[in-house]
């Protein structure tokens, strides 16, 4: 049996001043929108990398809610940040409210759709550990444009 939620309840669960945000793969008419959001609503605003304080990764996304990894997304994954799309700091503008981040919640373009996303973030909500914890990954090549220690922290 589905619980039907009562929005107004949903809304006092959410406190936008205690949110901050990285962005990624966003054109310059979505972080327009993303600052919009900060100042309607109120939150702790940007920051330029993924880091204990970060709250939400926002990343631009099809109507599908299917993002392209990158550096940020990968690293709001492995920490089990709410990841969400662009379309969610539009929505919420346009209504003048915040809606339901959850249903915003975006899945992996490369992996046809999957939800490590959002089961990286229920794991860590549940006290389990980080989706990527007990992994190595060999990386082959030059990759130029992500430091070493941001490679290393994944």
């Amino acid at each position: 049996m589905d619980t039907i939620k009562n929005p107004s309840q949903e809304e006092e669960k959410m406190d936008p001043t205690t949110w901050k945000f990285a962005v990624t793969n966003l054109t310059h008419q979505n972080k327009v929108a993303v600052n919009r959001f900060i100042a309607t609503f109120q939150c702790q605003g940007l920051s330029s990398t993924v880091d204990n304080q970060t709250t939400h990764v926002i990343v631009r996304t099809d109507r599908n809610l299917m993002a392209q990894r990158t550096l940020k997304y990968l690293q709001g994954v492995s920490r089990g940040i709410l990841v969400v799309s662009h379309l969610w700091i539009e929505k919420c503008v346009q209504d003048g409210r915040i809606c339901d981040p959850i249903d915003y919640e975006v899945t992996d373009m490369e992996l046809e759709g999957r939800d490590g996303p959002a089961r990286a973030r229920r794991a860590k909500a549940e006290g389990k550990p980080p989706l990527l914890q007990g992994w190595e990954v060999m990386v082959m090549g030059e990759i130029d444009t992500i430091p070493q220690a941001s490679m290393k922290e994944l």
